[in-house]
């Protein structure tokens, strides 16, 4: 987990890709040594896994007519990489193997949250500071470079340490976890997540609700809010420190919030000491229970009139400011253009129920039909994308894994939800709502915890264990790893070829440069990447018809990515065909989500001088 998250949360495909044959590779070890899976697997189980292997599947068949088809195996790849992880939680769902994935994640967790929070507080400490995300400025973002993601990261930590807080096997290990959860709220706070501020609230509401010792766990979560409101509060006194220019005052301003987390962790600890073995029993009679309810929903009700939620909404769906294609200056509840990208996403599906524009294609079908001036990868929505990119098929199997995780859910509660069950759905549930509003599932370290809890849940609800059929399951999952792990080997060498030959052309090393970007062409002779590379280096060794013929070929790999009618057009002009690159100039403004009239005025003036 450790590893995973400060390799950039494992989002770039070189990442997921080897994370992924190393998954496969324990599978395969484990099935055919016989060590997993550790219990019986069930149908339910085996079903929801079949929808992920199915979704892989049709994410390696849309190559076939996605617009661009490296990126649609790269994705296809990524959910094998899910795939992989959900069936090693679910072939070690054991009670107690469920207790070692829960101590793991939850260590992993917690060092990630102290780590990353005091990389924030402590500017340029790891290169924290950098993100390739626009708007990431004043935001916590290490390490997955994301606000959003590391949100999501933190939530999931905040709910395991809280769980663990009350649940750990020892006093020690508690109180540790106790004195972390503020650590994890403040991250969380310095994201400026909505989504993720909601998913803490949903996740640790539903930990205490379905925890078997309610009181002790209600108990540890109100240890850690106390300490996380001082945190916020001080936080909040030290405009700086979020402004997000790295000068003397945010240096200031960090130093000054990493001398007061250190004690009121120190603090949050000791409290939680002195009420390890101080635990009263919360009894609440039903009248009064009756009561409070009825007072909470009609405060809600007045909150809700009160916040005058027409206005809301419209705020809501209401179009941001832009500029250079990023979202600036919109409303507090704005969707930051979330509305429109749903919106699109929907139009993709009615457009093409069939299929779907393919995987990973939802980035060429925004830039064609772009609502608001930005530039989007996907429509910020798991769902949304699964039905976009991947048809009404892809939709569907999308709500199967969901169905059989309600099913899970409610065999689980009518048994009586007991253990570390109610821990498993509240991480679901938070890493759900970061997923069904942001793009965090591209992140692997992010989603990765509720996948393995999603199998842990599965393998721990009652349902029939497959019989005789669990064996040819079992040859189908061997299969499908070493598939698994031949397409993971051909992103990885794939681009560590590009790698290497950027390299090379950096150090006019040209011919070296193109030498390697061969071999990556021949690694994945589908993919549109090399063939651009090829011709980038072509253009700079000075062969201009052997750079246009590398760009065509590119071209028909990826079909709708502006940018490469635009280096076209910059290579037209060089061979001094002005027809042929102004043609290329209108392809590529068609396939643009905003104008390129400064990217298309400096390559004419550049072709000038």
């Amino acid at each position: 987990m450790i590893t995973a998250a400060f390799a950039e949360g494992l989002f770039n495909p070189t990442g997921y890709a080897a994370a992924s044959i190393v998954i496969w590779a324990a599978v395969i070890a484990g099935l055919v040594s016989r060590a997993l899976p550790t219990g019986r697997v069930s149908r339910l189980a085996a079903g929801a896994g079949l929808c992920i292997a199915a979704t892989a599947v049709l994410a390696t068949a849309s190559v076939g007519w996605a617009s661009d088809q490296g990126r649609a195996f790269e994705e296809a790849v990524r959910v094998s990489f899910f795939l992989g992880l959900f069936i090693l939680a679910v072939c070690t769902g054991r009670r107690t193997d469920r207790r070692e994935w829960l101590a793991g994640l939850t260590v992993g967790l917690g060092v990630v949250t102290v780590v990353a929070l005091f990389a924030y507080l402590q500017p340029g400490l790891l290169d924290s500071g950098r993100s390739d995300i626009p708007n990431a400025a004043g935001r916590l973002s290490y390490p997955v470079g994301y606000w959003n993601g590391a949100g999501a990261l933190l939530a999931a930590a905040a709910v395991l340490l809280a769980y663990g807080a009350a649940q750990a096997p020892n006093r020690l290990w508690r109180v540790l976890a106790s004195a972390i959860v503020p650590l994890a709220v403040l991250g969380v706070w310095l994201t400026s997540s909505r989504g993720a501020g909601f998913a803490l609230i949903v996740g640790i509401a539903v930990l205490v609700a379905t925890s078997p010792m309610r009181s002790r766990q209600f108990i540890a979560v109100a240890i850690g809010a106390l300490g996380a409101a001082v945190l916020i509060v001080v936080a909040a006194l030290l405009p700086d420190l979020t402004s997000g220019v790295t000068d003397s005052a945010m240096r200031s301003d960090g130093d000054i919030m990493s001398a007061v987390c250190v004690p009121v962790a120190a603090a949050t600890g000791a409290l939680a000491w002195w009420a390890d073995d101080r635990q009263p029993a919360l009894r609440v009679s039903r009248r009064v229970a009756l009561i409070s309810g009825a007072a909470v929903l009609i405060a809600i009700v007045v909150g809700i009139v009160a916040a005058d939620p027409s206005r809301r909404l419209h705020d809501f769906e209401k179009s941001p400011p832009t500029h250079a294609g990023v979202a600036v200056g919109a409303a507090d509840l704005s969707s930051n253009g979330r509305w429109q990208f749903w919106g699109e996403a929907i139009d993709a599906l009615v457009d093409n129920p069939v299929d779907g524009v393919g995987a990973g294609g939802y980035e060429d079908w925004w830039a064609r039909h772009a609502t608001v001036a930005l530039f989007v990868r996907n429509p910020h929505s798991l769902p949304l994308q699964q039905a976009s990119e991947l048809g009404l098929p892809g939709l569907l199997l999308f709500f199967g894994f969901v169905v059989a995780l309600g099913v899970a859910v409610v065999r689980v509660a009518r048994r009586g939800v007991g253990g570390d069950v109610g821990v498993l759905i509240a991480v679901i549930l938070a890493g759900g709502i970061g997923a069904a509003v942001d793009w965090t599932w591209e992140i692997p370290a992010v989603f990765g915890p509720a996948v393995i809890c999603a199998g842990l849940l599965l393998a721990a609800a009652p349902s029939r264990p497959l019989a005789r059929d669990g064996y040819f399951l079992g040859i189908g999952t061997v299969t499908a790893a070493w598939v698994a792990m031949v397409a993971g080997g051909l992103v990885v060498l794939t681009h560590l070829e590009l790698d290497r030959s950027r390299e090379a052309a950096n150090g006019n090393q040209v011919d070296a440069g193109i030498a390697r970007a061969r071999a990556a062409k021949t690694v994945q002779p589908w993919s549109s990447e090399p063939y651009t590379q090829l011709a980038l280096l072509e253009e700079q060794r000075g062969d201009i018809p052997s750079a246009l013929s590398a760009l065509r070929q590119a071209e028909q790999r990826d079909s709708d990515d502006w940018r490469l009618p635009l280096i076209e057009a910059r290579l037209q002009l060089k061979r001094g065909d002005q027809a042929a690159s102004s043609q290329a100039i209108k392809r590529a403004q068609g396939l643009s989500p905003l104008p390129l009239d400064s990217l298309i005025g400096g390559l004419v003036s550049q072709n000038q001088g």
